[in-house]
């Protein structure tokens, strides 16, 4: 959460309303936000802005929904104009900060305050959508200093020469880094890399080096700056498009006009900012199923107005236009939210249910404390693996290409890049980071794993799984079988085992596991050749099984 700072007499000129404390605390419940402090002889005015709403971190994004809310000002089309300006991404810049978005702004009438608000919000978006710069940075340059085209290229430390933001003395990028207190500040971003990325433009001046800071020179912004040109460079080429669009949205709503910038991945292009709403088709029998509520169709598109939408009828459905500034907008159910923060949360009629019902365990959870009790039983230790891994960990480790699995969109730990959808190579490194613990160790985890499913609306879907381990230096595929025999006899689970190589286990050593007649696991002893790939060396028996396949979870 993040707290936006103005006064409350800006607030009420900037909505054009002499609005209460305790009217603005109402309109705010509804919101989900709360005053964090008010100080009445300063007037200064705290607000929490939650993780959600990125583009109500300024005073120009906060009031512009506060507007829409009461009323006073519906939705606006933001208009960009098409322009010559281009940046050229440099191959050099690929495994380090690949992604530039860019926009100019022309026609600015800045002042103190527009200033104070631009550095706030630029600092609040690099805390929040941006993860403290990890994800994205932005940088906000005079146009009058620069000149197209500009070049996003990366070299060596040593060879990046600039007077940093807040400096009079030419600097290395390792000295921006080592002696620099923010170059101190985020040096982890850049650590690892043996080139730095920066920001040139066709004068051979220096505008930035990201994510870390401006030059000098070229990137400031005073109360005379009449153009600019905005920058986002990172990872996420998505992320990085909604922190551009949130910004040149609060540019415009200054008085300013967005220009288009050309950006050149090699032989592909990018225009942006692209500031066309998003549609979504909804169902209003959905909304009101969620919401406990009887809203008809005008007064839905009304209340979905309020949030800044673009709403209008289509059938019995509503064809909702959604801003490219809201980032927060991902799934139906967002839309229901909105609808509900409009229609009042204290509007919505309490109402007792048709049919009595109690409460209890799912079917799976039972079923899944059951088979942990009987595996403790068996003489296992439960563990807990976490769900984040990586390829290389999860399949290459074990001689699978790997499926149906789940990749993470961007992760700033290289180790961290798929979420698992099997437990074994979980449980095989907390053996390995057990090594100094006695022999033989048992384990086991029953525990959901996700999987890549393009039918849901998520494209993931959760399954149990149980997972088992021995490892002892005189283990054999036995004592694995006999424990796996235990538990199915004790739930009453026809259990057969059938021969079949799997690349991880020992030839010859291993079997499909067939429960009422479904092939639901595998078990065997783990190759040597994967033992050795783990770094780990004490023979293991392994059986893993889908839960979720067995006809009486």
């Amino acid at each position: 959460m993040a707290v936006l700072d103005i006064t409350f007499s800006e607030l009420k000129e900037k909505i054009n309303q002499d609005i209460s404390l305790e009217e603005l605390e109402d309109v705010l419940f509804n919101f989900g936000l709360e005053i964090d402090s008010y100080n009445l002889e300063s007037d200064d005015l705290k607000i929490d802005i939650t993780a959600d709403r990125p583009d109500m971190l300024s005073l120009e994004g906060f009031s512009r929904a506060i507007k829409s809310y009461l009323g006073l000002e519906l939705a606006k089309e933001y208009k960009i104009r098409k322009s010559n300006y281009k940046v050229i991404v440099d191959e050099s810049v690929k495994n380090i900060r690949p992604f530039t978005v860019c926009a100019v702004i022309k026609n600015l009438d800045l002042n103190d305050s527009k200033i104070k608000q631009l550095i706030w919000a630029q600092e609040k978006l690099h805390l929040t959508l941006a993860r403290k710069r990890k994800v994205g940075a932005i940088g906000i340059y005079p146009l009058n200093k620069i000149s197209f085209p500009i070049y996003f290229k990366a070299s060596k430390g040593e060879d990046l020469k600039f007077i940093p933001l807040g400096e009079t003395k030419v600097m290395t990028g390792l000295e921006i880094l080592r002696n620099h207190p923010t170059g101190i500040e985020y040096s982890s971003l850049l650590n690892g890399f043996d080139k730095y990325p920066y920001f040139i433009d066709s004068n051979n001046e220096i505008l930035s080096m990201p994510p870390i800071i401006n030059s000098q020179k070229t990137g400031q912004v005073e109360v005379s700056t009449k153009e600019v040109f905005i920058e986002c460079s990172g990872f996420n080429l998505e992320k990085l498009k909604q922190i551009l669009n949130i910004i040149v949205t609060m540019f415009s709503d200054f008085g300013g006009e967005i220009y288009s910038v050309e950006v050149e991945y090699g032989s592909e292009k990018l225009i942006t900012p692209n500031l066309n709403y998003s549609k979504k088709i909804v169902s209003l029998d959905y909304l009101n199923k969620v919401l406990g509520t009887n809203i008809d169709l005008d007064n839905a598109c009304k209340l979905l107005n309020k949030m800044l939408y673009i709403c209008k009828k289509k059938g019995k459905d509503l064809e909702v236009l959604v801003p490219a500034f809201r980032s927060d907008v991902l799934h139906d159910v967002d839309i229901a939210d909105d609808l509900a923060r409009a229609y009042g949360f204290s509007n919505i009629e309490l109402r007792l249910p048709q049919i009595s019902t109690i409460g209890e365990l799912l079917d799976s959870s039972v079923l899944q404390d059951n088979i942990i009790n009987t595996m403790a039983q068996l003489g296992y230790q439960e563990v807990r693996p976490l769900s984040l891994s990586s390829k290389v960990e999860q399949f290459d480790n074990f001689n699978i290409s790997g499926e149906n699995y789940l990749e993470l969109g961007y992760s700033k730990d290289k180790t961290l890049d798929v979420i698992i959808n099997w437990l074994t190579p979980k449980l095989l490194k907390i053996l390995k980071n057990n090594q100094h613990m006695v022999y033989p160790q048992k384990i086991f985890s029953c525990d959901y794993v996700v999987v890549a499913d393009d039918k849901t609306d998520v494209k993931s879907r959760t399954i149990m799984h149980l997972a088992a381990m021995i490892a002892n230096p005189k283990i054999n595929f036995t004592k694995i079988a006999s424990s796996l025999y235990s538990l199915c006899n004790l739930f009453g689970w026809d259990l057969k085992l059938e021969q079949k190589q799997y690349d991880f286990y020992i030839k010859g050593r291993s079997a499909q596991i067939v429960i009422n007649n479904k092939s639901v696991g595998h078990i065997g002893e783990l190759s040597v050749n994967v033992l050795r790939k783990n770094n780990y060396f004490i023979p293991v028996s392994n059986f893993e099984i889908n839960i979720d396949l067995l006809e009486n979870k």
